[in-house]
């Protein structure tokens, strides 16, 4: 009876310490990625893109920040090779969105001040932790290459559906997000959604955030 309670004694100890492992090395890891993260926000000159594969349609934006004026481009290409493309520009005094659709082009401006659609980086719009210590105790935290993976994490960044399970990937040396993968179920049909993103600093021109030729496009 000894023996079994030693042996007990030494099972839970090691389960113990394997817990707390699993807890100072996660509290690192998050500390280590949330101090990165809040380098890349203080940025004012960033460019990224992120490209969405879907079953059905693929999307890829891109968007530059200088200073106070911001362009993303949105391009919609469908199973069939549709494709449509938005692209926005905001500066301090005005919001113009193009719209291009086939043989159609138009074009919004708005003085209103106005948002429009957000295309904040991921580290901006979205606390990847959203508490250090739960997060450290209830994430399970993998390598894979060069990245850390989080297994079960799910973002629905772009779409509201049904998430059966997700994974994350964060650059090791960055800290930044590179890939999503996620299962969702849509009208009783599973399928695959992966994000994939790029970021670059200090690399955008007055070039990058030149705007279309205005009087290609109709005027709502």
């Amino acid at each position: 009876m000894k023996k079994f309670s030693k042996i007990i004694g030494i099972v839970l100890l090691v389960l113990i310490v394997a817990f707390l492992v699993h807890i100072i090395r996660n509290f690192i890891i998050i500390s280590s990625i949330q101090g990165k993260n809040s380098e890349y926000k203080s940025s004012n000159n960033l460019h990224y893109t992120v490209k969405v594969n879907r079953t059905d349609s693929e999307e890829l934006t891109e968007v530059f920040i200088k200073d106070n004026v911001s362009k993303a481009v949105l391009t919609h290409k469908d199973k069939n090779g549709n494709q449509t493309k938005m692209i926005q520009v905001i500066n301090s005094n005005e919001r113009k969105n193009y719209y291009e659709t086939g043989d159609s082009k138009i074009v919004k401006i708005y003085t209103d001040g106005s948002k429009g659609i957000s295309f904040e980086p991921y580290f901006y719009s979205y606390e990847i932790f959203k508490n250090k210590f739960s997060d450290a105790i209830t994430l399970f935290i993998g390598y894979e290459n060069n990245s850390y993976v989080l297994n079960g994490f799910c973002s629905s960044l772009l779409y509201d559906e049904n998430i059966l399970e997700g994974k994350m990937y964060i650059n090791k040396e960055t800290g930044l997000v590179e890939k999503i993968v996620e299962k969702v179920k849509n009208n009783n049909e599973i399928s695959e959604i992966s994000y994939s993103y790029e970021y670059s600093f200090n690399t955008v021109t007055d070039n990058d955030l030149a705007e279309p030729d205005i009087s290609e496009y109709k005027v709502q």
